[in-house]
């Protein structure tokens, strides 16, 4: 979910800074991105290996968390993330950024941005 309805919306693109909340360094591969990617090259009877980027985004789509680097949007298994990362960035935020779409949407108003 984007801002809250009686605050102004930003800018598209506008980066928020929250020191101290890290994600660790194997986090793409901890929720099976990585794997999902893989598997996907083998199914489509690709060479090699998937060699992950740098940048990693996570939002959640209905119930179901959604993984993007590159060209890549995977559906990740819901119980791969651990820990509920929309609700601790609403905590850490006092609820003014949510990673969560919104009912009828498919791309949520802010996407968690993992710089690894």
């Amino acid at each position: 979910m984007g801002p809250r309805s009686d605050e102004p919306t930003m800018p598209k693109n506008t980066l928020i800074h929250l020191p101290d909340f890290e994600l660790p360094l194997d986090f793409p591969w901890r929720v099976r991105f990585v794997a999902a990617v893989d598997a996907q090259l083998r199914r489509m009877r690709a060479t090699g290996h998937y060699e992950p980027g740098r940048f990693f985004g996570y939002f959640c789509q209905g119930a179901g968390p959604v993984g993007v680097s590159g060209n890549w949007t995977v559906a990740l298994e819901d119980s791969a993330w651990g820990v509920d990362l929309n609700e601790m960035l609403e905590r850490r935020t006092e609820g003014k950024y949510s990673i969560m779409c919104r009912p009828g949407e498919v791309e949520p108003g802010y996407i968690l941005i993992h710089d690894r």
